[in-house]
């Protein structure tokens, strides 16, 4: 999976070359089919597939490149997909839905990682994708997590720049950078997911504090992903997440609590727990608080209070919390 897509038409090849070349240079990866291209592949299916997984696009646009239906076609879906960088390297006009989009004007570059010109092509890039340096040995600043540009990231779904962002930050000590690092290999965004790796990396979150970290590192524990299940260790980091008022690992210890799994079960700490996260707006909460003053467990028993939970959590518009309303709903009347 490469940062950078260049489409150019085969008469520019030398201008593509060295462009790549230059990126190269700065620690950006880049596609150039004649280069990536094998034997006895679709090159459609391959074109396709390699815009879609690229962070930007660069278009070489030229007098010869403007004729090209690729390079056209290349274009627009780069446009569709918001990461498109223009370039022109002559006097070409442009295709007519591209005239409003500013194009860098590349046409007396003189190929090489330097000078003016490329200096705005790199700052253009760094503004998308971060820094493509990782911070040297020598370097004596502390790597400074950038969050507007991880945010701005996220926006275009842009995960390989969000984990090249972040993970100098996190290597340096960072906990929201090791817990975005974590969820990364969690999920599997831009790059193969890996339970273990996120395992490592919300464990160094955790034990400075975050509690997103906890809670995301109290559900590896508990499903078993990257670890043996351990329901104690599950519940201890839900916990100490909990106390941090985050409602999603307060709802989680309350579930622990009303089974019973890593600590002794206790109707009464559970609905306690459903509660602050209900306060939040937590609908699973909500639901949770319905059935045990349905049931009268930990609570005493009002299937008024019952149908109340169970209309607020109904009008977040999960079905099946709308059914168990609609069904207490008529126990009532009867």
């Amino acid at each position: 999976m490469a940062d950078i897509f260049i489409s150019y038409d085969r008469a520019d090849r030398p201008t593509a070359i060295h462009l790549a070349d230059a990126l190269e240079a700065n620690g950006w990866s880049v596609w150039l089919d004649r280069r990536k291209l094998r034997g006895g592949q679709d090159y459609e299916v391959v074109i396709e597939e390699e815009i879609s997984i690229a962070e930007l696009v660069i278009v070489i646009w030229s007098r010869n490149s403007v004729k090209s239906a690729w390079v056209r076609a290349e274009a627009a879906q780069a446009l569709l997909d918001k990461k498109l960088v223009p370039l022109r390297i002559d006097t070409a006009s442009l295709p007519l839905r591209f005239n409003n989009i500013f194009t860098i004007d590349f046409s007396s570059w003189i190929g090489k990682a330097e000078g003016d010109i490329f200096a705005e092509l790199y700052e253009t890039i760094t503004h998308y994708l971060g820094n493509s340096f990782i911070l040297r040995a020598e370097d004596s600043q502390p790597v400074q997590l950038d969050l507007d540009a991880i945010k701005a990231a996220y926006t275009r779904g842009a995960y390989k720049t969000i984990l090249r962002l972040a993970r100098p930050a996190a290597e340096n000590g960072d906990h929201r950078a090791q817990f975005i690092v974590g969820e990364l290999f969690h999920k599997g965004q831009g790059i193969p997911s890996n339970p273990t790796e996120a395992l490592i990396w919300y464990h160094k979150a955790a034990i400075q504090g975050n509690e997103n970290a906890q809670h995301n590192l109290g559900m590896l524990y508990y499903q078993g992903k990257g670890v043996q299940v351990n329901y104690s260790a599950a519940a201890s980091w839900y916990k100490k997440a909990a106390e941090k008022n985050l409602a999603g690992a307060q709802y989680n210890l309350g579930l622990l609590y009303h089974s019973g799994q890593g600590l002794e079960q206790d109707h009464v700490k559970a609905a306690e727990w459903f509660h602050k996260a209900a306060k939040q707006g937590h609908a699973g909460s909500q639901y949770n608080l319905g059935v045990l003053y349905h049931k009268g467990q930990g609570v005493q028993q009002n299937d008024t209070l019952a149908a109340e939970r169970f209309r607020k959590a109904a009008d977040q518009g999960t079905a099946g919390i709308q059914y168990s309303f609609g069904y207490l709903h008529y126990k009532l009347k009867d």
